[in-house]
């Protein structure tokens, strides 16, 4: 007996048949139904795809805005935060204040435009304020806050192309027109000439009026813009 294996799942079994006829054989084939092919198509593929849009990238910019006054120091102060203290009502801006949020330190209002913490405090428009030093806030010093002298901003005409003929604390702005200028030096990253006074350029310096020894006018000192 042979089994001989169909398409669609359907087994053949073959009885070989012996007769007598003639000393010879003959094959018939029995069907048999019923046995089925287990192997049937379990294909499961199915478009599970689950590609869905789960961009994530939220806008994580910690920027908050403005200072918390809670946050800082209550001796600091900023346009935000002002000075509580009718004393130490004047918030002083430091050479530190354009790193720090532009906080200042309140210090007490000087009693006339001689004076000065910050060139705020003169009264002529051509006033630089000499000479202060206020220390930033939060940080540790190794010198008290002391105030500066209010002085004009030029002392007279100079050559910049012969050396600095400028008294001390003074240097020789050159001008195009070859009348050079004495303007006093600015260190406090408040006041300026130009950009490079303003931190080396970190800022910006407004409303400078730069003058040279040939104009009708005399140079007025601008201020650092840090925004």
């Amino acid at each position: 007996m042979n089994i001989v294996r169909a398409r669609h799942g359907i087994f053949i079994l073959v009885v070989i048949v012996s007769t007598s006829l003639g000393a010879c054989w003959t094959e018939q084939p029995v069907l048999l139904v019923g046995a089925t092919d287990a192997d049937t198509d379990t294909d499961a593929d199915t478009d599970t795809d689950a590609d869905a849009d789960t961009d994530a990238d939220t806008d994580s910019d910690t920027d908050t805005g403005p200072v918390d006054c809670e946050d800082i120091p209550g001796y600091c102060c900023n346009e935000d935060c002002p000075c509580n203290d009718d004393y130490f009502s004047e918030c002083a801006l430091t050479s530190w204040s354009w790193e720090d949020d532009m906080l200042g330190v309140c210090k007490e209002v000087l009693p006339d435009g001689g004076v000065c913490w910050t060139v705020d405090d003169c009264w002529i428009l051509e006033h630089v304020c000499a000479g202060a030093f206020v220390c930033g806030c939060n940080m540790d010093c190794t010198e008290d806050d002391y105030y500066g002298s209010c002085i004009y901003g030029t002392e007279g005409c100079c050559d910049s192309s012969s050396g600095n003929q400028c008294s001390a604390g003074y240097f020789c702005m050159p001008f195009s027109d070859g009348f050079d200028v004495c303007h006093h030096v600015l260190d406090d990253n408040l006041q300026c000439w130009t950009d490079d006074d303003c931190a080396g350029g970190a800022g910006t310096c407004e409303d400078a009026q730069l003058c040279s020894c040939n104009a009708n006018c005399i140079s007025v000192v601008g201020k650092c813009d840090y925004d």
